[in-house]
């Protein structure tokens, strides 16, 4: 069980390196919180007091608030509305009358930004979404099915190679998909700052970049860098 202080340290992680500009840690802070958020499709198809009881310690309605708040001010407006829209239907009837103030900031941000145009809690609006409400969660995390923001097919890349290495394809593919946006300057600022090889090929670099950012998530390939 993931502990309510692991995704407010990720999402300090997260907000400074976005602000500092180190790419490299916030692309595995971002892939760390959606992680802990997988499966929540599951959980925006069941009565409001069900949700409450699958997160009665607000973990998942943390991740999806501040995942929502990092993709509004990189930005990505669609992919915040979702967030902020999985953290709302997580507070349910608690959103502006609870006195935990995590379960109302969800309902101020949709209200702030007019989000409310459809009702978040009707099916039509939910088929737009991108939450699958009958994806079949499977807790012990061997599903490759997750967020459709986040995780595609499995690419016929170079890196599919490694995929068996790593027990998360949560963590796995946010990496991989977050490198694929990066410039070829940035790769190497990060290899650099890792004190890794800049040498080779942008593909070469990436996957050397990727086996050392899935270390820093806490997966240990024992491939060599």
């Amino acid at each position: 069980m993931v502990e309510t202080r692991k995704v407010l340290k990720l999402t300090n992680e997260l907000f400074v390196a976005t602000v500092e500009q180190k790419i490299d840690v916030e692309v595995v802070a971002r892939a760390q919180l959606l992680s802990i958020v997988a499966g929540d499709e599951k959980l925006s198809s069941q009565p409001n007091a069900q949700r409450l009881i699958l997160d009665r310690k607000k973990r998942k309605l943390n991740a999806w608030y501040y995942l929502g708040l990092h993709y509004d001010v990189t930005g990505n407006k669609e992919e915040s509305k979702r967030c902020i829209k999985m953290a709302f239907k997580l507070a349910g009837f608690n959103a502006g009358k609870s006195s935990d103030i995590m379960a109302t900031l969800p309902l101020l941000h949709m209200t702030a930004r007019d989000w409310f145009d459809d009702d978040p809690y009707c099916d039509d609006d939910d088929e737009k979404d991108g939450f699958d409400d009958n994806f079949d969660f499977d807790p012990t995390g061997t599903t490759t099915t997750t967020i459709d923001s986040v995780i595609e097919e499995e690419s016929d890349d170079s890196q599919d190679h490694l995929s068996d290495a790593y027990s998360d394809p949560v963590v796995e593919e946010s990496i991989k998909k977050s490198l694929e946006k990066m410039k070829f300057p940035q790769i190497k600022d990060a290899l650099l700052i890792r004190g890794l090889s800049v040498t080779g090929s942008k593909q070469v670099l990436k996957e050397r970049l990727f086996i050392s950012l899935m270390d820093d998530a806490g997966f240990q390939s024992g491939f060599a860098p």
